[in-house]
């Protein structure tokens, strides 16, 4: 079974004063409660850091999950992989 959980993630800009909205996915063919996921998602809320550190840090707090992250810089659309810190 392959579950896949998408929501979203608002960080801050270490560049600039400003905010950046990221769709997230989280892969699993565990299972993990929702619960778990929007919590930590909501560790990495409104903090300061690149999208890649974020991705990682959000596989991290999901051990056994493949963790995605899809945003825009500059006008150039980005997408970070992680699972499990890599």
């Amino acid at each position: 079974m392959q579950v896949t959980r998408e929501l979203d993630l608002v960080a801050k800009c270490p560049n600039t004063s400003g905010t950046h909205s990221y769709r997230v996915t989280v892969f699993t063919s565990d299972f993990i409660p929702v619960e778990e996921i929007i919590a930590a998602v909501g560790q990495l809320a409104n903090t300061t850091g690149y999208q890649e550190e974020l991705t990682v840090r959000l596989s991290k707090l999901l051990p056994g999950c493949e963790v995605e992250t899809r945003g825009w810089h500059s006008g150039v659309r980005t997408t970070a992989v992680s699972r499990e810190g890599n």
